[in-house]
Formats: C-alpha cells, sequence, structure tokens
C-alpha cells in the first residue's frame, strides 16, 4: 500500500487499528500504530519523513507469524475485526486511549532527542571496549559467519555464488577484524563493521524475499547481528520489548512500497 493511501486511511481514522501487509509484516501507522501500541504491545515505534505528504509518519510492524494471536486477542477483548483484502485488516470498537496528537508529538520529541544523543560510528571506535565484551563479540561472530556459511551452501545455485559468496566474504571479513582486536595486533576498526553488518542486512532481507531464507531463519540471522552490534556498540537503537518484537527489520529498504 502506497503511504499516500495510508494517509488518506488515517486522516479519517477516529479509533481503529488499520493493519497493512508489507511483505511477511503487518503495519500499523499513525492512529493505528497509536490504538495497537496501547492496547496490545508496546512494540518500538518509527518514524520516517515523506516528501510526497510532506509529513513525519509513525509507524510499528510484526511478523506475519503473530497475526493468529493478535486477531486471537481481538476476538477475547470483544473487538471487531474485518479483513478488507489479503493486505488489509480492520479492528474496531476500540475502547478510548486518549489523544493521538499528544502521543505522537512525544514519541517525535523522543526521536529527535535520541538522534542528537546518538554515537555515530566513528565516535564509537574511539570508545573503549571492554576486553570481555570484545571476546563475547568474537564467539558471536564466530557462530555467526558458521551460521552463514552452513546457510548458504543450501542456497539455489542462482544465489549461492552471488549474494552467498558476498555474505561469506563479509562474515569472515568482520571474524578477522575483531581476532586482530583481539590479539592486540590492530585496533578494532568499528565503522567498518558497521558497514559490513549494514550490507548483511540488506543482503538478507533480499535472500528472505527471494525465498532462499525461512522467516524463522531471517530472525535469527538477525538476532545474532543485534547482539553483537550491542557488544561492540555498534547498535544504537534496539527493540523496546524483548521477544515478538520485530519491527525494526520491517521495511529494512521502503516501507509498504512508498
Amino acid at each position: 500500500m502506497k503511504v499516500e493511501n495510508i494517509v488518506t486511511i488515517e486522516s479519517e481514522n477516529k479509533a481503529s487499528i488499520h493493519l497493512v501487509r508489507d511483505s511477511k509484516f503487518w503495519q500499523a501507522w499513525e492512529t493505528s500504530a497509536f490504538y495497537f501500541h496501547k492496547l496490545f504491545r508496546p512494540f518500538k515505534i518509527n518514524c520516517r519523513y515523506f516528501k510526497v505528504v510532506a509529513s513525519d509518519m509513525v509507524y510499528l510492524g510484526f511478523p506475519d507469524t503473530l497475526l493468529e494471536t493478535i486477531l486471537k486477542e481481538s476476538g477475547e477483548n470483544g473487538y471487531a475485526v474485518a479483513q478488507i483484502d489479503d493486505f488489509h485488516i480492520v479492528i474496531s470498537d476500540l475502547p478510548e486511549q486518549g489523544s493521538f496528537a499528544d502521543w505522537k508529538r512525544e514519541v517525535l520529541a523522543g526521536k529527535m532527542s535520541v538522534a542528537h544523543s546518538v554515537q555515530t560510528p566513528e565516535l564509537a571506535a574511539e570508545a573503549k571496549i571492554p576486553r570481555e565484551s570484545l571476546l563475547l563479540a568474537y564467539r558471536e561472530i564466530y557462530d555467526y559467519t558458521l551460521d552463514i556459511c552452513r546457510r548458504t551452501g543450501k542456497f539455489f545455485r542462482n544465489y549461492r555464488f552471488g549474494l552467498g559468496d558476498r555474505l561469506r566474504d563479509e562474515s569472515m571479513q568482520a571474524l578477522e577484524m575483531v581476532q586482530l582486536a583481539v590479539q592486540g595486533i590492530s585496533d578494532l576498526d568499528a565503522f567498518g563493521l558497521h558497514k559490513i553488518f549494514v550490507r548483511a542486512r540488506i543482503e538478507l532481507r533480499i535472500l528472505l524475499d527471494l525465498k532462499q531464507l525461512s522467516n524463522e531463519q531471517w530472525i535469527f540471522v538477525n538476532k545474532k547481528i543485534e547482539r553483537i552490534q550491542e557488544l561492540l556498540r555498534l547498535g544504537f537503537c534496539r527493540p523496546s520489548t524483548a521477544g515478538e518484537n520485530r519491527s525494526e527489520f520491517s521495511s529494512l529498504l521502503t516501507p509498504c512500497d512508498v
């Protein structure tokens, strides 16, 4: 669904949740995100400015595997559920939750505050990483590299020697960089590692859409990357709710085909 359509829907939304499908994820935008966040799960809220509508918009997302649970909870709470089509579900008859406008202002203000206080990869590289964290990160990267080598070997031939080769090479490069830092041979290149994992997440999303990875495999590998980024201070935004929250993976490149 295009952002213009979402704006039209949400501009008329008073107290409902419109869930729109994006690949293997469902998203709730604006007022829908507000009600979902209040009534179902306090998932991480993302925000993005869209030139086409000249506005900042807020949204959250969750994997397709959670939809059945959400719909079941809707029924148990007496909410009405209507499936418009395969890409649009509406949950209505919701209890009043206060002012969406006030909530959105607080969300955007918080995002701006974080944006000004967050470290850049270059600054993170200057910070001293405890040796214990470095050793744990090496273990995690070793496991990640081993997992990548195993998974890519099972890809279709078209992808095994293209994207598969790139992922294997990049994972080996990351492992080598941390190994050199652990042995004290060279300083940790945090910015270089950051770029490697940004590329890896793009490649993994492409492989997911090419059906070379299952949704569960994709989430597992991304969680590995998150853990590495946390240990090495490379990842500055992590999910606010553990477990079910996978909204940070939703719309990795272009939310809702916008």
